[in-house]
């Protein structure tokens, strides 16, 4: 619907979100909706991913940020700061390390650093919140 590919982070996502505060945004979640229903409808109906997405009206806004382009490099939490953008937290499956981007974007605040023992160090980092168009 975005034209955002299927691994784009949730920061890219929500880029596009319309402000809930302006009144005059209410067509376009409802639009927004309802594409999202028709593919979900037409995914369960078990067309293709392909075919759908061959019909589909890209939204041609850009989104107010994106994911800079690169590989992720692995930081420790206390190398973080203010203002450092997230592409992910590191996790072990049973194929090994992967990336997963439920939170990505920049960072607001970062706690205090925990030692957990065995299960590495902890840290709570506050993401900064999306800024208006």
């Amino acid at each position: 619907m975005h034209g955002l590919t299927t691994t784009a982070c949730e920061a890219e996502v929500a880029a596009f979100t319309p402000d809930p505060d302006d009144p005059d945004t209410l067509a376009e979640p409802r639009r927004l909706a309802l594409g999202y229903l028709s593919v979900y409808d037409r995914l369960q109906a078990g067309e293709a991913p392909a075919d759908i997405s061959g019909g589909l009206t890209v939204d041609s806004r850009e989104p107010v940020w994106r994911m800079p382009a690169g590989e992720p490099v692995d930081r420790h939490p206390q190398q973080l700061h203010a203002g450092d953008i997230i592409a992910g937290i590191w996790n072990r499956g049973p194929s090994g390390r992967y990336l997963c981007q439920s939170f990505a974007g920049h960072v607001k605040h970062i706690g205090e650093v925990h030692d957990r023992g065995q299960y590495g160090r902890w840290v709570h980092l506050t993401p900064r919140q999306r800024q208006r168009a």
